[in-house]
């Protein structure tokens, strides 16, 4: 893996990005993010320096008066280095259980990139994309796949792609699995939402 650099208005902060994983999985002693209304997963933040992802721990926060006010800020500005890819590129036969316009969201080196949609730039670019709001499938801590709605209905689709869910999830290991549940990201309310 190589070195991650990431543009950010925060000093210092050049190599620090969010990560999402399960509840469960993070130690008390690591400093997590705010709350964000996804059941089951919390995020925190890792200092990338090559091949070591090293988690920020709570006693090197206050050590080096880190704050979440200054990690929000990071999170607003920074410009996390993600990749879309089609689903039909990144996982084969996909596109005959969810279509041709599905997306895998993770970032350049596919390590714990399901992280990449903390950043609001991510979130922003999202958007700008595909002007509608998000479904969220968590397959995994290296990636999540990404339904715009105006391609799949939650109403309609919300059976099959729980589905879907679950199929990734039993094939997984469990230092990848991320949650069961469905995740939606709501634009014109500014917010995450837990669906199922």
């Amino acid at each position: 893996m190589n070195r991650i650099s990431i543009k950010t208005n925060v000093e210092g902060f050049e190599h620090v990005i969010p990560v999402l994983e399960h509840e469960s999985k993070i130690p008390d002693d690591i400093f997590t993010g705010r709350t964000v209304d996804l059941e089951d997963v919390k995020f925190y933040f890792r200092v990338v320096l090559n091949d070591l992802w090293i988690p920020l721990s709570k006693e090197v926060a206050i050590h080096n008066g880190i704050t979440g006010e200054i990690l929000d800020e990071h999170l607003r500005t920074m410009e996390y280095p993600y990749k879309l890819i089609n689903c039909n590129d990144f996982i084969e036969g996909s596109e005959q259980w969810i279509g041709t316009r599905a997306f895998v969201l993770t970032n350049e080196m596919y390590y714990l990139g399901a992280g990449a949609i903390m950043s609001e730039y991510v979130r922003t670019k999202l958007y700008e994309k595909f002007q509608c709001n998000i479904i969220i499938l968590p397959i995994s801590v290296d990636g999540i796949i990404i339904l715009p709605e105006k391609y799949y209905s939650l109403e309609k689709n919300k059976k099959n792609l729980k589905e879907i869910l679950n199929y990734y999830n039993s094939k997984n290991k469990e230092d990848v699995f991320l949650s069961n549940h469905i995740y939606y990201i709501d634009y014109i309310n500014c917010c995450f939402r837990t669906i199922d």
